[in-house]
């Protein structure tokens, strides 16, 4: 870990936010619209290719910048924090995966912020369970074709590019999915239902259907039949970035919370002088600072290529839950004005609830974690 780098990371992002994120949050909210002009400018950072080769255009940074970065867009928004943690993993599964031709053509928009990634895995019946994909590819002389349906797909319109999980032999289970990349603009790939959601709602989410997109035999992604060992892959650092994400959630519900308590005056008194409210503030701050000892933890496993799905797990079930946890106090300690939109403590108990959804849901990740306590395979 470079302790440098990453404060100069933090205290850039940090600026970002400022500047560019937050004045924007609750417009992107009230809206629903996917906001580009904030993207462009989080481009001009670098921060779509924090990890990234340099060779190709990106920071060449560790995983910690990368979470660093992801909890201070979280902190101003989780609407660009989802977006950005779409295409972080996108990024991940190309970078290490995809053919250098591939990787010569793509990557330096990628990394530039000229080409948002996508990684395609849910489908209608294959959510936690993500072995249940149905979507299928074949090939018919060079090239494959696919068929299928996508669901609750983030960055679904505004990607330049999709890496969807598909099946190439439905006799082999998970060791018959393999992952494949379509480009936008193919003329068999369609964007179907945008999703009206409770929160994040900046974020650009909804259906994709193939009806026999044909892409070259030279899209596939790394290995045939190995598609499910990258997805899951995946998920553990998606995993540790809606980690990341709930410490940013949590900081700012902290930090609403400790200005309204000292402005706020009741019974001739700043309520914050109520232990019922300062409680509630100091049950924050040990949230936040066990989910960042956990967050740093996994940091530290991935810089040093050793498992971390069981923290990953962890963390995405702990941060997430303290997350809603944490906004909901929020309101609590705002009284009636936590209720309205007008203040900040609503829209971060609508954004945080899906910390407890994506990238496997908090029942998910306690199956993972008690499995991996009794050893059930």
């Amino acid at each position: 870990m470079n302790i440098k780098q990453n404060e100069m990371v933090r205290k850039m992002a940090r600026e970002l936010v400022k500047n560019e994120v937050m004045p924007f949050d609750k417009e992107m909210d009230q809206k629903a619209e996917f906001p580009w002009h904030v993207m462009k400018e989080i481009a001009k950072y670098g921060a779509f290719g924090l990890t990234e080769d340099p060779a190709y255009g990106g920071a060449g940074l560790d995983s910690y910048a990368e979470t660093i970065f992801t909890e201070e867009m979280a902190y101003g928004s989780s609407s660009i924090a989802i977006t950005l943690d779409a295409h972080y993993l996108a990024a991940h599964i190309f970078a290490k995966y995809a053919s250098k031709e591939l990787k010569d053509r793509l990557m330096p928009d990628m990394n530039s912020g000229n080409c948002i990634g996508c990684f395609a895995l849910t489908e209608p019946s294959a959510g936690s369970d993500a072995a249940g994909i149905k979507s299928t590819a074949h090939l018919e002389g060079d090239e494959w074709v696919i068929n299928g349906q996508k669901a609750w797909i983030t960055n679904y319109s505004v990607s330049g590019f999709y890496l969807l999980a598909v099946l190439t032999d439905k006799t082999k289970g998970t060791r018959g999915i393999s992952v494949i990349m379509v480009e936008k603009g193919n003329p068999g790939l369609k964007f179907g239902h945008k999703e009206d959601k409770m929160g994040i709602r900046g974020s650009d989410t909804g259906e994709l259907f193939m009806s026999n997109c044909r892409v070259p035999k030279e899209n596939l992604i790394g290995e045939l039949g190995k598609g499910f060992k990258y997805c899951m892959e995946v998920l553990d650092i998606g995993r540790h970035l809606i980690g990341a994400m709930s410490v940013g959630v949590m900081r700012r519900c902290m930090d609403e919370s400790v200005k309204y308590a000292n402005e706020r005056k009741a019974f001739g008194q700043s309520i914050g002088k109520f232990e019922a409210v300062s409680f509630k503030i100091a049950d924050m701050k040990i949230a936040i600072e066990t989910a960042e000892a956990l967050t740093e933890k996994i940091c530290y496993l991935r810089e040093n290529k050793q498992p971390f799905s069981v923290p990953a797990a962890c963390l995405k079930a702990y941060g997430g839950q303290r997350a809603v946890w944490s906004a909901d106090a929020a309101i609590q300690i705002h009284g009636g004005n936590g209720y309205s939109k007008e203040f900040v403590p609503e829209r971060l108990l609508r954004d945080a609830k899906i910390l407890e959804i994506g990238e496997g849901t908090t029942e998910i990740q306690k199956m993972i974690i008690g499995n991996s306590m009794l050893s059930i395979k």
